[in-house]
């Protein structure tokens, strides 16, 4: 099975949950599979090009649980974390894939963490959640919009970007042949996920 995010991708889960009659009272449990057909990827430029990184590794876990929980007019989300590791993203050339699992501090953190954390019910299909992010020992929370439809019978698709600023995570952007290449501060991650319940 291909793997894709992200992100986001474990959004993936709250965008089929939003099909389901969610009961305020007790926690309601969702297992979900993320489809072949699903892609993901990181985009970035430099002063004088952009990059595109394509996720072709798998899904870590393949199938994910997770419990929704009604609590202070908003939904919490309790289980499965996805990771995302980063040798398995290809940016097309060697010299930009070393550079690329360089500056994300491949070596001490092997993976991207996307674990979600609750979204507030809006009796529509569900655009929105909040996530977090690990990455490069530092974990930062998101608010991923994104939007949704059903391609067909029990298939669910959602798709999106999510802006991130690489110094956030104290990474610096790297620099090449003396300073005259700089990579710009900012990250976005692309996703198109098709998912099924279980």
């Amino acid at each position: 099975m291909k793997a894709i995010l992200l992100q986001y991708i474990l959004v993936t889960l709250l965008a089929i949950s939003s099909h389901f009659p969610l009961l305020a009272q007790s926690p309601t449990v969702l297992n979900t599979v993320i489809l072949d057909s699903s892609s993901l990827q990181i985009s970035g430029s430099s002063n004088i090009n952009e990059f595109e990184c394509i996720y072709r590794g798998v899904f870590n876990p393949s199938t994910f649980r997770h419990t929704l929980l009604f609590q202070d007019n908003r939904y919490v989300i309790e289980g499965d974390t996805l990771k995302l590791v980063i040798e398995d993203f290809d940016c097309g050339r060697r010299g930009i894939n070393r550079d690329f699992r360089n500056t994300l501090k491949n070596s001490d953190f092997p993976t991207i963490d996307i674990t979600p954390i609750g979204f507030t019910n809006t009796g529509s299909l569900l655009s929105e959640i909040k996530i977090s992010i690990s990455l490069a020992g530092v974990t930062k929370n998101y608010t991923l919009n994104f939007e949704s439809d059903s391609p067909s019978e029990g298939v669910f698709r959602i798709n999106g970007r999510q802006k991130l600023t690489i110094r956030d995570f104290n990474i610096e952007p790297p620099k090449a042949l003396f300073g005259l290449i700089k990579v710009e501060n900012e990250l976005v991650i692309s996703f198109d996920i098709f998912l099924r319940h279980l």
